[in-house]
């Protein structure tokens, strides 16, 4: 952590300590909720934008999309990470989404959709002994198979994954 910091822009140089071995170094900032003034890096690459924990391979990464036309939303965290894998998985709606607490939007309730998408799989699935050992590893796959994807566009993509949340097809798929 950086305390007290200078105003103006940071060059910051990365020398081996033994031998050099080439590669790259990824930075990231806190979320813009955490940071005071103005902040950004001066080349950013808006598909090196993943955030914690959504880099972990076992976790179901979900990014915001338009609730209406499954567009993703600009600031929805998305790319690739060090292995070449795509991120997110799925994405769901997050732009104007009705709570009892006044209207949201944002990757927070595309995350809590999905939640509950998955609360409910697992209800069905293991309370109601459709599916008795499904782990969440399984459930990543069969939202990932149960996906709706758009025709005109490639998958997986680094803006909505393998396609958008479809809990109903996700039953179809299971069968």
């Amino acid at each position: 952590n950086f305390k007290n910091p200078s105003i103006g822009i940071w060059q910051i140089l990365v020398t081996p300590l033994e031998i050099y071995t080439p590669g790259y170094f990824d930075f990231w900032l806190p979320v813009t909720e955490l940071l005071s003034g103005t902040v950004t890096f001066l080349n950013a690459d808006p598909y090196i934008t993943l955030t914690a924990p959504s880099m972990a391979s076992n976790c179901i990464c979900v990014s915001a999309a338009s609730g209406t036309k499954g567009i993703p939303l600009p600031y929805s965290g998305r790319g690739y990470l060090k292995n070449g894998s795509v991120k997110p998985d799925i994405s769901a709606p997050g732009l104007e989404i009705e709570t009892p607490f006044g209207t949201v939007g944002g990757t927070a309730p595309a995350a809590a959709l999905t939640c509950g998408a998955a609360s409910l799989f697992l209800e069905w699935a293991t309370l109601r002994e459709h599916l008795t050992l499904v782990n969440g590893a399984e459930v990543k796959a069969l939202f990932i198979r149960g996906a709706k994807r758009e025709e005109s566009l490639a998958y997986p993509n680094p803006e909505s994954g393998f396609g958008e949340l479809d809990l109903e097809n996700v039953f179809r798929v299971v069968g």
